[in-house]
């Protein structure tokens, strides 16, 4: 089962401490629609603690020393129905072909949260998650911590 885990503070002051769990789906986004600097964008849907729609705009994009392998970075907006959470978000994605010759698309992303609006005003936290991009579809896992103002 999704959920949320709320540990709070001991002491009744400070911010609100919250576990995050979920899947995201994503699809590739091309054209004039994407307004990334190098051309990689995508929109997903997030399910379990954070629901709704988001998107990501890439600001680079970079070969690591392994064949195959890049690092993405760039920024994601997830518009949860309590409010926006924003992050700055790092993958790395692998685009070496598998064996039937096609990328397997096995990626890892860390996004630290930067801030948000209405109950995420002020957040800070991170989400990660594991998942594969087929073609232009992607499917992902997700956890996470995040801290809010109470």
């Amino acid at each position: 089962m999704l959920g949320m885990g709320v540990v709070a503070d001991q002491t009744g002051a400070g911010p609100e401490s919250l576990q995050a769990d979920g899947s995201i789906t994503s699809r590739t986004i091309k054209g004039p629609a994407c307004k990334s600097p190098v051309g990689r964008c995508f929109v997903a849907t997030f399910e379990g603690t954070l629901e709704g729609p988001a998107e990501f705009v890439a600001n680079s994009v970079k070969q690591t020393p392994q064949p195959g392998m890049i690092l993405i970075n760039g920024n994601f907006v997830i518009h949860d129905k309590r409010g926006d959470i924003t992050c700055i978000e790092d993958s790395l994605l692998n685009t070496a072909p598998g064996s039937d010759g096609e990328p397997d698309g096995e990626f890892v992303f860390l996004c630290e949260i930067t801030g948000g609006t209405g109950k995420w005003a002020g957040a800070t936290g991170h989400l990660q998650a594991t998942g594969n991009l087929q073609g232009m579809e992607g499917a992902a896992r997700y956890i996470g911590k995040m801290n809010v103002k109470e």
